[in-house]
């Protein structure tokens, strides 16, 4: 368990003892290669352990192809014939792709990176952080340790991922408004490696919605990461929407970590994009939790879209339907 100015949580939870691993001065005491670092400093060297360590395992393996098992039916090495440059940011304004008759609340992830003057104000309930402002300041989360975060496509994000968001749902919150994580390409072809976390605490409600939308004709893309935890008795909807550019080559994935008698529903509808891959990765740590998920793709031509799903059923009494 990794905590900050003596927290409480996890740890505690699990009957271990709670640490502290930074003083009241904001200074990283815990051993390791970040002692004595100001928390400020400590944010761009934590980054860089997280790339480099990534970028090892992706140089150990490169690209997945059909002779390995996970990704026979999507064959990346020949699918995705060159790397892209990282895409260059969106102007500090813009219009985000709506949802007809939901309403949400827009949160836009424009060419990889979070930009607050596309986005709606969140609700009081719910606390949102950039998302390397996040991984340097909240020592208690452990960015990337998720399910599937052993998977080569997450090891590529994690090594060139260009920005994001983390949102907090706090405890027994009922967010009425769905939250929309609206990913954005624009501009000409390039790639992104978005990031974003979304951590449901204890009894929270929320519908989180992902949609992902890009112009016809540019060969753009996306390798994108959303790290979901689900806290004891939450309850979650989680949606994403694919309405990428004809020629896009998208791979999404999602890591979930469901609590105890939490409630996790979840549904995947695609119908753009040359080139998908859903990929969901769940884990159901703690026991009583109900789960549903399902999906839907509506596609055409030589469109391909691979709706992968791995389950983890690390508790008992635990009921999913898929």
């Amino acid at each position: 368990h990794r905590a900050g100015r003596p927290a409480a949580g996890g740890g505690q939870r699990h009957g271990l003892p709670s640490l502290t691993i930074m003083d009241e001065r904001g200074v990283i005491t815990a051993p390791g290669p970040f002692q004595g670092l100001d928390r400020y400093e400590a944010r761009p060297a934590v980054v860089a352990a997280l790339r480099e360590d990534a970028f090892k395992r992706f140089d150990a393996g490169g690209l997945p192809h059909r002779r390995v098992e996970e990704w026979k039916y999507t064959d990346l090495r020949a699918l995705m014939r060159e790397a892209k440059p990282l895409a260059e940011p969106a102007g500090s304004k813009g219009v985000v792709p709506g949802l007809s008759g939901v309403g949400a609340t827009q949160i836009a992830i424009v060419n990889g990176r979070y930009e607050p003057g596309w986005s709606d104000a969140a609700d009081p309930a719910i606390v949102l952080t950039e998302l390397f402002a996040f991984a340097g300041e909240d020592t208690n989360y452990r960015l990337g340790n998720v399910p599937g975060k052993d998977d080569i496509a997450v090891s590529l994000n994690t090594a060139f991922m260009t920005g994001g968001v983390a949102i907090r749902v706090k405890k027994d919150a009922r967010i009425s408004k769905p939250i929309q994580l609206a990913h954005i390409f624009s501009g000409p072809a390039a790639a992104t490696y978005p990031r974003c976390i979304v951590i449901v605490e204890k009894g929270a409600q929320l519908t989180l919605i992902e949609s992902f939308d890009g112009p016809s004709g540019a060969d753009y893309q996306v390798n994108s990461v959303l790290e979901l935890v689900i806290g004891e008795g939450a309850q979650v909807d989680h949606i994403k929407v694919g309405r990428d550019g004809d020629a896009a080559l998208r791979v999404s994935t999602l890591g979930v970590t469901v609590d105890a008698k939490a409630n996790y529903r979840d549904f995947v509808f695609t119908t753009g994009g040359a080139v998908v891959r859903n990929q969901t990765f769940v884990r159901f740590a703690r026991e009583g939790t109900d789960a549903s998920i399902s999906g839907a793709t509506l596609i055409k031509g030589r469109q391909h879209v691979d709706n992968t799903l791995v389950i983890e059923h690390a508790a008992g009494h635990c009921t999913s339907r898929e």
